[in-house]
């Protein structure tokens, strides 16, 4: 009897130590869906979109920036527009105030009080051709074509004024990104290759370059989660580094399908990128040294800029002006294949078992 409840034990422990060994490793895979809920035609080419409560401020190369009301996602209505002297490369908005890098005319302030009559507030242009920038606190640090990094004071938004400038030593400057006291500025290097400084502008008095790095694709954008960077390299794909040694950045993952990695943004472990050739992807950030594409939405268009509200992707999609669209993260779908097969294995142990108990009877 003892022999038989012994084996009946290690029947049980065996059974729920595999079946542990399954809920455990067992994840659910999402589904997800990517469509299309609205677009507005801006005419010309755009470059970039930021969104501010119902309104979203478009770049577009002929109209200039166009300021639409998307109360209504499905049908985005023209509030106005502001026409520039060249051609718009980014925009940033805050509260009342909208920032335009417009490339040789400089950087632009507008007061936006009143979305339907937007006003020039103030501009900064020492005959540099401004590409992107980044705006911390009372400073508008700008990618300067010419110029390198130039950094000027917007907290009299009137008068931005120059605060301080640091030539990085290639006349073409291509973008910038900011985290904690750190710039990521990128330099033009060749067609394929760009050159990543890392600067220490903790001092802006005295800013130092701590190091730099050679990568394969024009950078076009970094974005940031903890310890992590995400590099959009254009036709170097994704590149995912550990900065947490900032001299000495260790490239940890990468994703590169071959097309035009420009923007992207996170959403809820997933990184959704802007891809020129491709239009819009989602991949799986989950394992960073291994990003995987879940979804992609491509009707034909150029993207090469988002920003995500909520589940509500808002694309700059070239020449196909603004793109509207949903993304819904349907229910996990749990992969039980590895526990159906813990079940045949238990049955066939079950029989094994009654045959013995059987045999211990006789």
């Amino acid at each position: 009897m003892k022999r038989t409840v012994s084996i009946i034990s290690v029947f049980i422990a065996i059974l729920l130590t595999v079946n542990a060994g399954v809920y455990v490793n067992a994840q659910p895979s999402a589904e997800l869906e990517v469509t299309e809920i609205g677009s507005f035609e801006t005419g010309g080419y755009t470059a970039d979109v930021h969104v501010q409560d119902d309104v979203a401020f478009v770049a577009a190369s002929e109209a200039g920036l166009c300021i639409l009301n998307i109360s209504d996602p499905a049908n985005p209505t023209l509030l106005n527009q502001y026409s520039v002297d060249d051609h718009v490369h980014q925009i940033h908005v805050d509260d009342n105030l909208v920032y335009l890098a417009d490339y040789t005319e400089g950087f632009k302030i507008l007061n936006v009080t009143d979305p339907e009559n937007p006003v020039l507030l103030g501009q900064f242009n020492d005959g540099g051709e401004v590409g992107t920038f980044r705006i911390v606190g009372d400073l508008a640090f700008l990618s300067d074509f010419e110029d390198g990094l130039e950094i000027v004071n917007i907290s009299d938004p009137a008068h931005p004024t120059e605060a301080f400038q640091y030539d990085t030593g290639i006349s073409f400057m291509f973008s910038i990104e900011i985290h904690n006291d750190l710039a990521y500025v990128s330099d033009y290097v060749s067609a394929s290759e760009k050159l990543v400084r890392v600067l220490d502008i903790s001092n802006l008095t005295n800013i130092e370059e701590i190091a730099n790095y050679t990568i394969d694709g024009e950078v076009f954008s970094i974005g940031f989660v903890g310890d992590l960077a995400y590099a959009m390299c254009s036709y170097g794909g994704v590149k995912v580094f550990n900065i947490s040694d900032p001299p000495s950045l260790v490239q940890v993952g990468s994703y590169n399908d071959g097309g035009h990695a420009v923007d992207s943004a996170f959403l809820e472990g997933y990184l959704i990128i802007a891809d020129g050739e491709h239009g819009v992807e989602v991949l799986d950030i989950a394992d960073p040294a291994h990003p995987t594409e879940l979804h992609s939405y491509f009707d034909g268009g150029s993207a090469t800029n988002l920003e995500v509200v909520g589940d509500v992707i808002f694309v700059g999609d070239g020449d196909d002006g603004l793109e509207i669209l949903r993304l819904d993260i349907l229910s996990g779908v749990m992969d039980l294949s590895g526990y159906i097969l813990v079940l045949a294995a238990a049955g066939v142990m079950a029989v094994i078992a009654f045959a013995i108990l059987r045999q211990r009877k006789k």
